[in-house]
């Protein structure tokens, strides 16, 4: 009832009814935006990795010497493929952050190994500072030892499109799978709606 008085007073005007509809169209456009780039992230977080490929473990902010819950979803997702997959190796990725006392990939390493992992099958890539720069020195450790190309990008669900895209604007055309973290609910609804401003940011400006 208040908002049916609310419009016939807007519309009881030509410049504020121009601007409710004006308005009104913004925010059905934005509706399907959204909803659009939300299928399209659900869509590759889905896409399953190769056997044996290789696994980018994506860093994530550390706190001393141990991983926050975002990173350590992320580690047990990658713990989990190698279990699954005894021919694969991984790379873990990150550089050092103002919150730790050593870098997001010894903190990756720490935990896989501490949970049964073989040290021999972790490379460590410790001077990253971003995803594109986590897939980009990853991909070079690959080349550098020939290791399986075909890689498995371990990281947030949310996360897989931008890292996917990244990965093709770098020039990696190998084959690329997704193993996804499972993100805590309490984290999801802010990183997800941040990924609909940084995936067209990052497919048009970078």
């Amino acid at each position: 009832q208040h908002l049916k008085k609310l419009k016939e007073k807007l519309y009881s005007k030509k410049l504020t009814k121009i601007l409710w509809k004006v308005g009104r169209f913004c925010i059905y456009a934005f509706a399907i935006y959204a909803f659009s780039i939300s299928v399209v992230m659900a869509v590759f977080a889905s896409i399953p990795p190769a056997e044996n490929s290789t696994a980018i473990i994506l860093g994530a902010q550390v706190k001393g010497t141990a991983p926050t819950l975002s990173l350590y979803d992320r580690i047990l997702a990658g713990e989990k493929y190698l279990n699954e997959n005894p021919n694969s190796i991984c790379i873990a990725t990150g550089g050092l952050g103002d919150t730790a006392d050593i870098t997001e990939a010894q903190c990756i390493s720490n935990v896989l190994t501490g949970h049964g992992i073989d040290n021999g099958r972790i490379y460590l890539e410790n001077n990253s500072r971003n995803t594109q720069q986590n897939i980009k020195f990853a991909y070079d450790i690959i080349q550098e030892n020939e290791e399986n190309q075909n890689i498995a990008i371990v990281s947030d669900g949310f996360h897989q499109a931008r890292a996917r895209l990244i990965a093709r604007k770098l020039g990696i055309t190998s084959y690329i799978g997704s193993v996804s973290a499972k993100t805590n609910w309490i984290y999801l609804p802010t990183f997800w709606v941040r990924e609909w401003f940084a995936l067209p940011y990052d497919t048009f400006f970078r």
